[in-house]
């Protein structure tokens, strides 16, 4: 005779366990990761009211003073007020296209036929940089920097993001509202009876 054993008949049903919870699982993913990214993107913005520039870091050469994926705040200050230890951004001189920004701190300042000359390198690296830059107008100087935020604005800028993430948990979160709105007011709060 094939009889069950008690281990097997209790094993059954935790696959439609599983599944009856998987929707408010998934729910609270989208939603919570939704409210990171939004979050992330307030900040950004909420920053800007207050006169920072959020700037990310690509690179690690400024060490742990903003280290690779970090997000750093910038003021802009005028030139004049720069000095010697403060981190700046800039676009490194070339003679053909335009550089990305680099961030490395000023190591030396000279006065050059009346113009500021400064000298920078980033911390990380071991010496200075081989270009001499000329300070004028406004800039942008380093205030603080929130480690790992900058992985997090990076990723929700390319398509892969808005692909992959951004638009299913629009969708989903969408439907999960249009269904909740469309159920009938008897079905979400009828109440629960039991059998005597």
């Amino acid at each position: 005779m094939g009889i069950a054993s008690a281990s097997q008949t209790a094993a059954r049903p935790l696959p439609r366990v599983a599944l009856r919870y998987l929707p408010r699982a998934i729910y609270w993913l989208a939603v919570v990761a939704a409210a990171v990214a939004l979050g992330a993107v307030l900040a950004s913005m909420g920053a800007r009211l207050f006169g920072y520039s959020p700037y990310v870091m690509y690179g690690g050469s400024m060490g742990s003073e903003a280290p690779l994926g970090s997000i750093a705040f910038m003021e802009d200050v005028p030139a004049e007020s720069l000095n010697v230890g403060d981190v700046i951004v800039f676009r490194p001189p070339s003679s053909g296209e335009a550089r990305e920004p680099v961030m490395h701190r000023i190591v030396s300042i000279e006065e050059v036929d009346g113009q500021r000359v400064v000298r920078t390198k980033g911390d990380a690296n071991g010496s200075a940089d081989p270009w001499e830059l000329g300070l004028s107008g406004e800039g942008g100087r380093l205030v603080f920097s929130v480690p790992y935020v900058g992985y997090l604005l990076w990723f929700f800028q390319t398509r892969l993001a808005w692909a992959v993430v951004v638009l299913p948990l629009a969708a989903y979160l969408g439907f999960v509202a249009l269904r909740r709105i469309w159920a009938p007011a008897g079905g979400r709060d009828a109440p629960t009876t039991q059998s005597p």
